[in-house]
């Protein structure tokens, strides 16, 4: 008998503990959209023209064009094709923007939210920016500037301007750059 009020007191206690811990202090709502445009995706002007994963290849500069913190070089201007002529889905009306996934883990954030160089023995103290088409940096660790180049779907299709350059960090080494970032396409 003493073994059944023992466990009855033991189930109470838990109960009543779990009840306490279990007390909210607050609530946190999340929201969305779930779009229908289709519109097809590919790199435009100074891009390798590939379908969603496409290149665009930087000049090569010289050391003096970033021999200080903060300096940039190597401006190149590029495109990304959103939709295209007869792309029904691609809905017109419709604002297309890239969304740069923060997660991508070439994001330097000491840096401005640009992009570390993963080149093995590449050259040291330089990272990748993007610039929106009004010429801003787009801090891609919060994506901070990225709707700068927003546009809006017209026969089907928009146009999304974009800059990478070089970015000093201190006084850049000579080598190679290579580095990367993901992205998605949204509509609102």
């Amino acid at each position: 008998m003493s073994k059944t009020l023992i466990s009855a007191a033991l189930f109470a206690a838990i109960g009543f503990t779990s009840l306490s811990a279990a007390a909210a202090d607050g609530k946190i709502s999340f929201t969305g959209k779930i779009s229908d445009v289709t519109c097809t995706i590919k790199g435009g002007d100074n891009t390798d023209g590939g379908t969603s994963n496409f290149t665009v290849t930087l000049p090569s500069v010289s050391t003096t064009a970033l021999k200080a913190s903060g300096q940039s070089a190597g401006d190149t201007p590029f495109s990304v094709v959103v939709g295209g002529s007869g792309q029904s889905g691609c809905t017109n009306g419709k604002i297309a923007k890239m969304w740069f996934e923060t997660s991508t883990p070439t994001i330097d954030t000491a840096n401005g939210g640009r992009l570390k160089n993963t080149a093995t023995g590449g050259a040291s103290n330089v990272v990748v920016g993007l610039l929106n088409k009004a010429g801003a940096n787009i801090n891609l660790s919060n994506n901070a500037g990225g709707d700068g180049s927003a546009e809006t779907i017209a026969d089907n299709t928009a146009t999304l301007q974009y800059t990478a350059q070089y970015y000093a960090t201190g006084v850049a080494t000579a080598g190679d750059v290579s580095t990367y970032v993901n992205y998605s396409v949204v509509y609102n």
